[in-house]
């Protein structure tokens, strides 16, 4: 079992070494050479007598992250989906002790074996789950953030408190009046300095793999339903990294490239179909040395569990006066029905639509200036009495709101060499995307130059030149209106 002691350092100036018993000691995480801005937990490992064992549970990776007075902690590594976890600590926007967690974008929720408030304390994109919390031997920890879900497992174990005054006994009146005379003077020279030079130089490049790449979240096999938003993803740690993702037809045989604007970054992300249904992805991931990895496989399923499938959402609408508008749903079933509703008042009551076409999967009017604002929605049944409701949508002018955004892109904070993502939603017509970036905190923007600048998904690997840069995305719709995202914050770690 190994014993983490945890020394928090905080300095603004580039880090050329640390020693710890006069021997190097190095952690990738935590210690690249970078300016490091921020307190930091530096963790220094030493192995525990080898009458104690590190506990494994059947079916899973259990890693040791730290312990109190009381318990040891272990993290579940096959359920690894979050960016690290660093150790037991309590940074300073935190109010007691737990362990620390750090994802990829602004973290919305954590819960701690379904319970949400009290178990965290949340900064942006890094979490702590208070030991307090991790009242179960087996703890599921669910932590949301921009459009995606992280699970970790933690157990907790009580420290073995028969094994000290067991051993010490038998142990020491047999050794101290025979051996400690003769043994203590020639082991404590010769074990000291051997140990220190000899045992941290050859651990810890065994840490670090081979090609210098580390993927900390491998891929999942995911189910979604036709016309909601698949998306798959990989979380690695290492320089200048670049992805691609492959996908097969044939149960593995052969692979390709795929096409889709996501391909190229760490999640790719593309609506359901039919025909996609088993269809298994990987990703090639190589580094700034021409070092490449291949992740495991995840296959993308059809959930067809539903005896109605929405496969087309009515969107928001914006036309000219007088203009012929049409609202459409789409979806699967068996005998399938259309009621449009509309609603007057913010959606608080809802009223079937007179329209002609009301009980279509399209309803159309002609737009006047007094519908700006009224919201519709369609109720679809089957012939088995099941119903499903659309998602509510807005109508109005043209040049009144022609663009919404449903969904803001969100500060990050990441490893220099990792992932980051940036994901805007927005409806309105015939849109495009431009990505900005600006290096005086906003009195400045250019467009970026990026592969994926122009679409809704913006991504790169983090640099700690980047540190602090501001991002934003213009749209632009058909009509030439155009809005901006907020800006967001790129944060180095």
């Amino acid at each position: 079992m190994k014993k983490f002691l945890a020394i928090l350092f905080s300095v603004v100036v580039t880090l050329g070494a640390i020693t710890v018993l006069g021997a190097n000691v190095n952690d990738p995480y935590e210690f690249d050479g970078d300016v490091i801005t921020n307190p930091f937990w530096w963790l220094y490992t030493t192995e525990a007598p080898e009458t104690e064992t590190e506990p494994t549970t059947v079916g899973a990776n259990w890693v040791l992250v730290g312990q109190n007075s009381n318990n040891n902690y272990y993290y579940d590594k096959a359920n690894m989906t979050v960016n690290e976890v660093v150790s037991i600590q309590q940074p300073g926007w935190a109010s007691e002790l737990g362990i620390y967690l750090n994802v990829p974008e602004a973290i919305t929720s954590v819960t701690v074996n379904g319970v949400s408030q009290n178990v965290a304390s949340i900064d942006g994109a890094g979490a702590v789950v208070y030991l307090s919390a991790l009242t179960q031997d087996v703890n599921e920890v669910i932590v949301k953030y921009g459009n995606s879900t992280a699970k970790v497992l933690f157990k907790k174990e009580a420290l073995p408190e028969t094994e000290a005054p067991t051993e010490k006994p038998t142990e020491a009146p047999t050794e101290k009046p025979t051996e400690a005379p003769t043994v203590a003077p020639t082991e404590k020279p010769t074990e000291a300095p051997t140990e220190a030079p000899t045992e941290a130089p050859t651990e810890k490049p065994t840490e670090k793999p081979v090609t210098g790449i580390t993927i900390v979240s491998q891929p999942t096999d995911t189910t979604v339903v036709e016309g909601q938003l698949a998306t798959i993803s990989v979380i690695a740690q290492g320089k200048g990294l670049k992805y691609q993702w492959q996908m097969s037809t044939d149960d593995g045989a052969t692979w390709k490239d795929s096409k889709t604007a996501t391909a190229k970054t760490a999640q790719i992300a593309f609506n359901m179909k039919n025909e996609y249904d088993a269809r298994q992805f990987r990703c090639i991931i190589s580094d700034a040395n021409k070092n490449k990895v291949t992740t495991k496989v995840a296959t993308l399923y059809l959930d067809t569990d539903k005896s109605i499938i929405i496969t087309v959402q009515p969107k928001n609408t914006y036309s000219k006066v007088n203009q012929t508008t049409f609202l459409e749903v789409r979806a699967k079933g068996e005998g399938i029905k259309y009621q449009w509703q509309m609603s007057t008042d913010g959606g608080l009551t809802w009223k079937n639509s007179a329209a002609a076409s009301a009980t279509t999967r399209m309803l159309g009017f002609s737009m006047k200036e007094s519908y700006t604002g009224r919201q519709f929605r369609c109720v679809v049944s089957d012939v088995h009495g099941e119903t499903v409701i659309s998602d509510a949508v807005v109508i109005g002018v043209a040049d009144v709101n022609p663009i919404t955004i449903k969904t803001q892109p969100g500060t990050t904070v990441a490893k220099e060499g990792t992932s980051v993502i940036y994901i805007v939603e927005a409806e309105g017509v015939g849109l495009t995307y431009q990505w900005q970036i600006s290096t005086d905190d906003g009195l400045t923007w250019k467009n970026s130059t990026s592969s994926n600048a122009k679409s809704s998904v913006f991504g790169f690997n983090m640099k700690s030149s980047y540190n602090g840069r501001k991002i934003r995305c213009i749209i632009t719709d058909a009509n030439g209106n155009t809005v901006s995202t907020r800006t967001v914050t790129a944060i180095c770690k």
